[in-house]
């Protein structure tokens, strides 16, 4: 069985979007049962008038993490026959590529703390955009 590009696609969109609005959901209703709010207070950046729930990160990249980890598997575990016919010739290339979604993975981890830890005490822009270079370094210098 051969399936095409736009099959690829279609299962990887409706996945994501199925498994964010459910992991999301999730992270809502943890979030106002222990009462992780945001308060607008005074903040004039804030578009929000009264509290809302955080924790919307780890539902959005628990949904990034299956389909690309899905779609890892599928390019090193699935029989190449049953890959799209222009995949094959790049199969070797993309196996190559594994340390540098390591890498991705690692810096969208990083970046998902300081979100995490931005939402309970607020950073200022000054070390967050260091933690975000730092998180991007290693992926460029891959």
């Amino acid at each position: 069985m051969c399936i095409s590009w736009w099959h690829l696609y279609l299962v990887s969109g409706v996945a994501a979007f199925a498994i964010s609005a459910a992991a999301t959901l999730f992270f809502r209703n943890w979030a106002l049962r222990r009462d992780l709010l945001d308060h607008p207070q005074n903040e004039a950046h804030k578009q929000h008038r009264r509290a809302v729930p955080v924790l919307g990160g780890p539902g959005m990249f628990l949904a990034w993490l299956l389909v690309l980890g899905g779609g890892i598997l599928l390019i090193t575990q699935a029989p190449s026959d049953w890959l799209p016919e222009a995949v094959r010739p790049h199969l070797p290339g993309l196996k190559g590529k594994l340390p540098a979604f390591g890498w991705i993975l690692f810096g969208s981890l990083v970046l998902l703390v300081m979100g995490l830890l931005d939402d309970r005490k607020p950073l200022k822009a000054g070390p967050k955009f260091l933690v975000q270079l730092l998180a991007a370094v290693p992926l460029v210098v891959w």
